[in-house]
């Protein structure tokens, strides 16, 4: 499936690595967490229609950045920039990415838990 795969792809790419470690989550960041981590969800999604069996899928999705500093923060979503911004290539899974495109980045403060976040949105088409 798409999102094993995509978790995959990012907890081995080295950079993201050395920021979170193994610290990536699925859509939710486990209290106990220690920071820098990095989480993400799919937030919309559709499918092409194909008259074969390799119809495109398009996902859209949400990756937050934690940090107890912003500098940290951004310094992930730099890292996670690096790799997602136009990759193309076959995921562990076997899922092919044929475009990974950025959309909307911000910035901000999660006063509850007192740490950073940098959201950027991704939009990411397969097959």
């Amino acid at each position: 499936m798409f999102s094993e795969g995509l978790q995959a792809l990012l907890s081995n790419d080295s950079d993201i690595a050395a920021l979170v470690g193994s610290r990536i989550y699925q859509v939710v960041v486990p209290e106990s967490t220690e920071y820098p981590c990095l989480s993400y969800q799919t937030v919309s999604g559709s499918i092409d229609i194909a008259l074969d069996s390799a119809a495109a899928k398009e996902r859209r999705v949400q990756f937050d950045c934690w940090a107890t500093t912003y500098p940290a923060a951004k310094e992930l979503e730099a890292a996670l920039a690096s790799l997602l911004d136009g990759y193309e290539g076959q995921l562990a899974d076997g899922t092919r990415v044929i475009s990974s495109v950025p959309g909307v980045v911000l910035d901000d403060w999660a006063d509850s838990s007192r740490v950073f976040r940098v959201m950027a949105e991704y939009i990411i088409t397969f097959t």
